[in-house]
């Protein structure tokens, strides 16, 4: 029979030994992640036992998160001035770590508003003011709406619908007619576009959270066999995680849809971001 053993376990086990192999050449003080991918990740998987995500209050689990993609995690996101430490790539630290949400960097310490998102807004928005004095154009050109720090709001209104935009200003997936989109946050469309930045290929290998047609949380998720109750608008887990067998057992799930429903629906999501 095999024995499986936890990631951290392994982790810190084979740090200790290469370290200690290593302590004459001050190889120790730099190891990282991508070292010893190395000596482990062709097979690794095939020997860790992960562990079980029963509560993930305040956070989200995020897929493939764990050291090699072998496991989910649970990860905290961070809002403003809220501290951090600064990811350092490949660090081993950095496995299941907090991390500040978009839109924001750890600076000094402190989650912060990217610099590098400044502006953007608000220069296409006094640009799209000049030229509505322009005969060319008319009186109704797109007026972007811009947050404080400069970067776009979540929610548009572009040509008399409400549609969805990251920071940067890129359209992504949800829209809504303007009259019905009052409580509409684009939450689960800026998150996903977050992920897909920052795990690249990855992103299209593994289902991710499920989001409306308005880009908003689905309020039941379910991802792999694990099911739960999002809250709408943060994403954040707000019952227990159960298994899909259980998942009558969620107070969300009634009128919610089935499991493949779901599975449809996340297909569906995942193509049109990538049509975006």
């Amino acid at each position: 029979m095999a024995r499986f053993v936890s990631l951290e376990t392994i982790i810190l086990t084979s740090t200790f030994f290469i370290c200690v192999f290593s302590i004459w050449t001050n190889y120790c003080a730099a190891f990282s992640v991508s070292d010893l991918k190395r000596f482990h990740c062709d097979d690794f998987c095939k020997i860790v036992a992960c562990e079980s995500i029963a509560d993930c209050s305040k956070g989200r689990i995020i897929r493939n998160a764990s050291y090699c993609g072998c496991c989910d995690a649970c990860i905290k996101f961070l809002e403003i001035n809220e501290p951090c430490e600064k990811p350092v790539e490949g660090s081993l630290k950095d496995i299941k770590a907090p991390r500040c949400k978009d839109g924001l960097k750890c600076i000094n310490g402190k989650c912060s508003q990217d610099t590098d998102l400044m502006s953007r807004c608000l220069l296409l928005r006094k640009w799209m003011e000049e030229k509505r004095t322009e005969e060319d154009f008319v009186e109704d050109l797109w007026l972007p709406e811009c947050d404080e720090d400069g970067s776009f709001k979540a929610k548009q209104v572009k040509k008399r619908k409400a549609i969805c935009y990251n920071k940067q200003g890129t359209k992504l997936f949800g829209q809504e007619e303007p009259v019905y989109a009052k409580d509409m946050s684009c939450a689960c469309s800026r998150h996903l576009d977050y992920l897909n930045q920052s795990m690249g290929i990855s992103f299209n290998i593994h289902p991710q959270e499920h989001c409306t047609k308005t880009g908003d949380f689905e309020r039941l998720q379910c991802i792999k066999d694990l099911c739960y109750c999002a809250n709408p608008i943060t994403g954040e887990v707000e019952s227990r995680i159960v298994k899909t067998a259980y998942i009558s057992k969620l107070p969300c799930y009634a009128g919610a849809l089935t499991k493949q429903e779901l599975v449809s629906e996340a297909i569906i999501l995942e193509e049109k971001i990538m049509i975006f």
